[in-house]
């Protein structure tokens, strides 16, 4: 881990949360279908894709199965036991492991085409262990091997609910879980912050038990940069190109397609 504390706290908090995930957290994100994004990134790199990939925060493998329909082998890890169990289950061809995406010294220098970390995985971590997954992630690619990664949008920062805004409609349901969500936050608000190039905030994830990285495409890709890629695509919440300098305030979250420098 980072020698940053506030850095090691957020990232142990959520590490915690997430890798306690039970039946019920499996089930809220078991399904089949790609977000327009998803998509449009296996569209676009389809040839890329082939070969052997790697899957990092496969949660209970329903990107994994598109993956697999496309390269030729491919691996996936979580930090979750019951994620891992219910996508072994799914999806027999894939190799799937137990893991910190932290990381990856079971996999040797350059051993994979492609490396898959979506859903805002790397969220979960502070900058520094941000950049220790990014530098292993570019490790384990060969020269030239392609990274799809997506990330919460700094530039929706200001639409981020808190417990009593963040309401779905459904009176009973949203009144039963009100207290829980802000004693969640109540506690999870000391670890915000807001930086130049990045904010940590406690979002509705897991009933606000998290905090995640929010960060604009420009500083993504001048952190993506830095850490050995060139970024060949970003996409907003609709599978629409974002341009450098758009903030693209109405997407919750952005997908990048960068290249192995």
């Amino acid at each position: 881990m980072a020698s940053d504390p506030s850095s090691v706290t957020q990232s142990a908090v959520n590490a915690r949360a997430w890798s306690r995930s039970g039946r019920r957290l499996v089930q809220a994100y078991a399904g089949t279908e790609l977000t327009a994004p998803e998509a449009a990134m296996l569209d676009h790199h389809r040839e890329a894709l082939r070969g052997r990939a790697l899957e990092l925060g496969t949660g209970p493998g329903r990107f994994t199965g598109h993956l697999a329909e496309i390269a030729d082998e491919v691996h996936g890890m979580d930090i979750a036991p019951a994620m891992v169990e219910r996508a072994r289950a799914l999806h027999p061809s894939v190799t799937f492991e137990v893991g910190d995406m932290l990381d990856l010294s079971r996999y040797a220098d350059g051993s994979f085409d492609t490396v898959a970390a979506i859903a805002n995985v790397i969220d979960v971590f502070g900058e520094e262990d941000r950049d220790t997954a990014l530098r292993e992630i570019r490790r384990v690619l060969r020269p030239g091997g392609l990274l799809i990664l997506s990330t919460h949008n700094r530039g929706h920062a200001p639409h981020v609910g808190r417990p009593w805004t963040n309401l779905r409609g459904q009176p009973l349901k949203d009144l039963l879980r009100l207290p829980r969500r802000v004693f969640n936050h109540l506690r999870m608000r000391r670890f915000e912050r807001e930086t130049a190039t990045y904010a940590v905030l406690n979002d509705v994830s897991h009933n606000f038990k998290m905090v995640h990285h929010y960060v604009s495409r420009d500083d993504a890709e001048a952190q993506l940069t830095a850490n050995g890629f060139r970024l060949v695509e970003c996409l907003d919440v609709d599978g629409r190109e974002v341009a450098p300098g758009d903030r693209a305030e109405a997407s919750p979250t952005l997908h990048y397609a960068a290249l192995a420098a």
